[in-house]
């Protein structure tokens, strides 16, 4: 299919977050351009309509050299007419009918499948009611100080399942990138506040994470480091509190990669949703029981959105 790509023109808008597409030279004068000779860049209408299993159809080499699959989409139509009969281009990208009653089927599909918390149902087959002991989170977490390391380990892997399976299901189904980022966010709305658990779920940690590597592994990759490190300090001394204040900052650090690079996409709206919704979780779970010790409210918020810790862990009555 390259061969037969190689003559097509391509088309770069004034939009700024599309201009700069890999190996297409932007031409002031009338926005036209002649790809290289191995490019099969046909058309450039806006950003995130590529997914990564179609970066063959975009340019004629090996997938990893492409590097702003976000901002390229081959022409579904043939808008301008000079496209060839049965041009290959017709056929590089699916044609995707905006349905929007596929898309919230899609959306809430998502959001009840990561309702499910598989920790929970972990700790049950022990004999555990994780929502009653230690931290009473429905998070990994929780499942390793209550029940053990190798059931927590796989709970937590299970959790980070959801937001991974959300995303890459809705891109297998066809859909456009906004959906595939609409069905990850579901995801992780699930796991914080689970149909299933009376809406008090956990943290949405792992499900977040796993969102993120579907979404863009290497930035995936960039946001893990503050983690990393805050384990290998954790190692060093015991009681330091910067793992959770690392979860945190990993969130922040997800979108601001994507954005230093390309700008404003679907996946950095997305990140910055996430951060909102950990942060979102953050405070409002159990809020109501901590304002009611008299605590500062300063301190009360401080300490939950710094280190997800309540005044009543903070005061010993609940386990960390």
């Amino acid at each position: 299919m390259a061969d037969r790509l190689t003559s097509a023109r391509a088309v770069v808008h004034h939009e700024p977050e599309v201009v700069g597409v890999s190996g297409v030279a932007r031409d002031g004068a009338d926005d036209v351009q002649e790809p290289g000779g191995e490019l099969g860049v046909l058309e450039v209408r806006q950003a995130g309509d590529v997914r990564l299993g179609h970066d063959e159809h975009v340019e004629g080499r090996a997938r990893e050299d492409v590097v702003d699959r976000e901002h390229v989409v081959i022409v579904e139509d043939d808008l301008r007419g000079d496209l060839a009969i049965d041009d290959p281009a017709e056929e590089a990208v699916p044609h995707r009918a905006e349905n929007t009653g596929v898309v919230v089927v899609l959306v809430l599909a998502s959001y009840l499948f990561s309702s499910i918390s598989f920790p929970w149902l972990i700790a049950r087959l022990y004999g555990v009611d994780l929502g009653a002991v230690g931290s009473h989170k429905l998070g990994g977490s929780n499942l390793v100080k209550s029940v053990g390391v190798v059931p927590g380990v796989v709970g937590g892997v299970l959790d980070g399942a959801k937001g991974f399976v959300a995303y890459l299901a809705a891109g297998a189904l066809g859909q456009a990138i906004e959906v595939q980022m609409l069905c990850g966010v579901a995801a992780v709305v699930g796991q914080m506040w689970p149909l299933f658990h009376r809406f008090d779920g956990g943290r949405a940690n792992a499900t977040g994470w796993g969102f993120a590597i579907a979404a863009d592994p290497i930035a995936a990759f960039i946001m893990s480091i503050p983690i990393f490190a805050a384990l290998v300090m954790k190692r060093i001394a015991p009681s330091t509190r910067l793992v959770p204040l690392a979860s945190i900052l990993s969130f922040a650090v997800f979108p601001a990669v994507i954005w230093e690079q390309v700008g404003t996409t679907p996946t950095v709206m997305a990140g910055l949703t996430v951060l909102g919704l950990v942060l979102a979780r953050r405070v409002s779970a159990g809020l109501r029981a901590d304002l009611a010790t008299g605590a500062p409210f300063s301190r009360v918020i401080a300490n939950r959105v710094l280190y997800d810790r309540s005044e009543l862990q903070q005061r010993g009555l609940v386990a960390i």
